[in-house]
């Protein structure tokens, strides 16, 4: 559950339980230093060694092995949040992770990069949930960054006035929770172009999270798209009758599957589906050669045309960055936006 994370993975090792140290992440967080000493004394087996002395060398301290956060700094600064013009816009971010530890890991990283930003824990009361939610929405205060978890923020939160970038840094259990996050900035009222990062973990336990995510999500988006999905099913049938085929129910759910699939990939800025990646042994790694393999062959038929074919090359109107890492296999990330008009 870590592995994108291996200092937070120390310190679950090093507390033995993972409950009882979250009971006291709300208490330790709310310290001068967000309980950093805390977490440096866990997870640090050199009694001898100094905890960082600024801010600066304490936020790399926190992002040297976890490639989201450095991640999430790139997108802060590409989106300008830190412009050093005093009349340039700098736009709010919502921030969604699952596991209290991971907030409280972001918490102590967002606290040394110099941002102002608030917090919705699970552990607060609903009035100051509120507050801090009011905080993070009004434009005299300074507050760009609003931090929570999907149980606490995906519902209930309405920021598209203020806010028009999301950043997904853990997976949710379920894509509604996912859909619910995007609402919270993708509704009526909304002036401005939203942005939303989804960021995933290559080859750790997020494959199968979304893969088990995108199994239970297919009834659904069919049944969200039956009034594309019906002259599709039309279509085959005529085709079928045409050429003196029966009816089969086999063919019409395999075209339902397919273009749920296309449908549920588009809205999600992937590539490639998620449903092929749910194999707990392997992670979907020999789905991944598969992908390498087509791609070769495509290559390989591409560079054997090139001298015919000036056509430029389409894409989706759905933007997706695809980032790779020079890291272990363990730590490369892929990121994919979704932009909504």
């Amino acid at each position: 559950m870590w592995g994108s994370h291996p200092v937070l993975d120390d310190f679950v090792r090093t507390a033995k339980t993972v409950n009882s140290m979250a009971d006291k992440v709300h208490n330790y967080a709310s310290r001068p230093d967000k309980g950093f000493a805390f977490l440096w004394a866990h997870v640090n087996s050199d009694r001898k060694a100094c905890i960082p002395p600024a801010q600066a060398s304490t936020a790399y301290w926190l992002a040297a092995d976890c490639i989201k956060l450095r991640y999430v700094l790139k997108i802060f600064f590409d989106e300008g949040l830190f412009n050093q013009d005093p009349n340039a816009p700098r736009p709010r971010f919502l921030l969604f992770v699952h596991w209290p530890l991971i907030l409280w890991y972001v918490e102590l990283f967002l606290s040394n990069i110099g941002v102002e930003f608030e917090v919705i824990r699970s552990s607060m009361t609903d009035m100051e949930r509120t507050a801090a939610a009011s905080r993070f929405v009004d434009p005299k205060l300074n507050v760009k960054i609003l931090l929570t978890t999907f149980a606490c923020g995906a519902q209930g939160l309405n920021l598209h006035t203020t806010c028009s970038r999301v950043i997904i840094i853990e997976p949710a259990l379920n894509l509604s929770t996912v859909f619910q996050g995007a609402h919270r900035v993708h509704r009526m009222g909304q002036k401005e172009r939203q942005k939303i990062w989804i960021l995933f973990g290559e080859h750790t336990v997020s494959r199968w999270i979304e893969a088990n995510s995108a199994r239970k999500a297919m009834p659904q988006v069919a049944s969200d798209i039956s009034h594309y999905l019906q002259p599709l099913i039309e279509s085959g049938r005529k085709r079928r009758e045409a050429a003196g085929q029966a009816d089969s129910i086999q063919a019409e759910d395999e075209l339902i599957n397919i273009e749920t699939t296309k449908h549920m990939c588009a809205i999600l800025g992937q590539r490639r589906s998620r449903l092929h990646m749910g194999e707990l042994t392997d992670l979907g790694y020999d789905d991944s050669l598969n992908v390498m393999e087509t791609k070769n062959k495509r290559k390989a038929t591409s560079d054997d045309s090139k001298r015919d074919s000036k056509k430029p090359n389409t894409t989706s109107s759905l933007a997706v960055i695809n980032v790779s890492f020079p890291f272990p296999l363990y730590l490369s990330v892929r990121c994919q936006w979704i932009s909504y008009c």
